[in-house]
């Protein structure tokens, strides 16, 4: 896989992908069921039950999503956009406190759903190039 492969993939997002979840359209998301998704993603990525995620943790996770070992660069990103205190660790409340923010703030509208447009603008801002 090229790092081009990870171009436009929100890798913070991930956490709210299973692996069915990242081979749907995007379609209208809710912000109850974005969050239902993010804490399974974050449940999912929790490989060793320990109620947070290590950066290892994440590249497992990301390296099945994408059938290859993400770029440094992009897994060091998205890391760092769940571990919000840089203590080397993600908890699930800073995860779920990042991602309430990608949210707000892709939801242009304000209208507590991401479209489909809202949801690929959020994604191109995490586009790895």
């Amino acid at each position: 896989m090229t790092k081009s492969m990870f171009t436009g993939v929100a890798v913070a997002g991930l956490l709210a992908l299973s692996s069915a979840n990242a081979q749907r359209a995007l379609h209208d998301l809710p912000f109850e069921q974005a969050v239902m998704a993010q804490t399974k993603g974050f449940a999912e990525m929790d490989a060793d039950h320990n109620g947070v995620v290590s950066k290892e943790e994440m590249r497992v996770k990301l390296a099945t999503l994408a059938s290859e070992d993400p770029p440094q660069r992009v897994l060091d990103i998205g890391f760092a956009t769940i571990d919000t205190d840089g203590d080397g660790k993600a908890t699930a409340r800073e995860a779920a406190a990042a991602h309430e923010a990608r949210f707000t703030e892709a939801d242009t509208d304000h209208n507590g759903v991401l479209s489909a447009e809202e949801q690929r603008t959020l994604m191109q801002g995490f586009a790895f190039e």
